[in-house]
């Protein structure tokens, strides 16, 4: 059974998943679908806040500190994304629901803050996605190239890389006109392979592979 690449970002908007997939995939796969698939109940979708004092969120859920403070993801509802994404405006949540012991218990958000959300703060934790992908890609047995399958034996990761990079360049025109088909490049293998690309000659071995010659 084929198995999805890994994953190169801790958190993604519906945007970057949807293109996380299709380059993952080979074929185009949109916002929509990725936001059908909440609709559906069977991709987890968050949405974050700032940690509250009264309300020590990074006990309970993964969190990253920014420049504002600890920013934290909290899980939402079915009901409560159906909202969100049938609303034209904000909608406001008071409650959120956590797992305790195999059951969802309703907890009430006590904080003097007003946490309101529109569909341009809806996340996918990397976690929620690996969950979604064993269940949904690997049961329809998603069909990998034999180059880009891990667990077959002729998996070639840098090769599979530089498919990946030349159809994000090239046919989807990915990274600044105004930088040059190698900077593009260098700075896509950064963006989404940032330990390979730690290594220079990882970044030429790829650049050389897919520029015109």
């Amino acid at each position: 059974m084929a198995k999805m690449p890994g994953l190169n970002l801790k958190v993604f908007t519906p945007q970057q998943l949807a293109d996380e997939w299709s380059r993952k995939t080979g074929s185009n796969v949109t916002v929509e679908q990725v936001l059908g698939y909440g609709k559906q109940g069977i991709l987890q979708f968050s949405v974050t806040t700032l940690e509250d004092e009264g309300i020590p969120f990074s006990t309970l859920w993964e969190g990253d500190v920014g420049q504002e403070g600890m920013i934290v993801y909290i899980p939402i509802t079915e009901k409560i994304f159906e909202k969100i994404i049938e609303s034209n405006k904000p909608v406001e949540i008071s409650s959120f629901f956590l797992e305790l012991e195999g059951k969802s218990v309703e907890c009430e958000i006590r904080s003097a803050e007003c946490f309101q959300y529109g569909v341009g703060d809806l996340r996918i934790l990397k976690q929620d996605v690996l969950v979604f992908e064993k269940q949904q890609f690997e049961n329809e047995k998603v069909k990998l190239p034999e180059y880009s399958d891990p667990e077959h034996e002729y998996f070639a990761l840098e090769l599979s890389i530089a498919i990946e990079a030349h159809k994000a360049i090239f046919l989807d025109k990915e990274g600044s006109s105004k930088d040059s088909l190698t900077d593009r490049t260098r700075k896509w293998l950064e963006e989404n392979y940032p330990e390979e690309s730690m290594f220079n000659a990882f970044c030429e071995r790829i650049t050389t592979v897919i520029l015109p010659k």
